[in-house]
């Protein structure tokens, strides 16, 4: 889960190794939510984790945050969602953003022998500057922004693996 949340974090920032598609990007949010939601799958099978492998599906189901992770999860799954941890059939991602920042352009003059400029030019930049990605999606009417929802969710897990001394 933090694998995927950090490299959804890379992808949105434009601070990964590499430019990336709109459909790569879409695709790193959802292996986020997918990864994520299916933690308590893991949990649940675990023989190491103890009581925490009864008490992960309450759990769940009693935090909003992760009812929302599993909609979205399951939406993407499925194609649609066929089942619902929010009440709204309807939930899923209803926006995604991006926004393209060109390369900056630098000038170049050339000087001879350390004499006058002979020429300019515009030369564009070594390292094109990244595009930048946003979605968000909507549930019971509310928007939220799958960005910071993804932060939530982390904080939401960490908090209850702690608690369930499992971290």
């Amino acid at each position: 889960m933090i694998r995927s949340r950090d490299q959804l974090i890379e992808v949105a920032t434009g601070s990964g190794p590499q430019l990336i598609s709109s459909d790569h990007a879409r695709d790193a949010l959802l292996h986020f939510y997918m990864d994520a939601y299916h933690l308590k799958d893991w949990i649940g099978n675990d023989p190491a984790a103890g009581t925490a492998s009864t008490s992960v599906e309450d759990f769940v189901k009693a935090t909003a945050t992760l009812r929302l992770c599993a909609d979205l999860a399951n939406g993407a799954k499925h194609l649609k969602l066929t089942s619902t941890k929010t009440g709204d059939m309807q939930t899923g991602i209803s926006s995604q953003s991006i926004i393209v920042q060109p390369g900056t352009v630098r000038a170049r003059a050339t000087v001879n022998d350390g004499g006058p400029i002979t020429a300019t030019e515009n030369v564009p930049a070594d390292d094109p500057m990244p595009a930048l990605h946003s979605w968000e999606a909507t549930s019971a009417g509310k928007m939220h922004d799958l960005v910071a929802l993804a932060d939530d969710v982390v904080a939401t897990w960490t908090a209850w693996l702690q608690q369930q001394h499992l971290l």
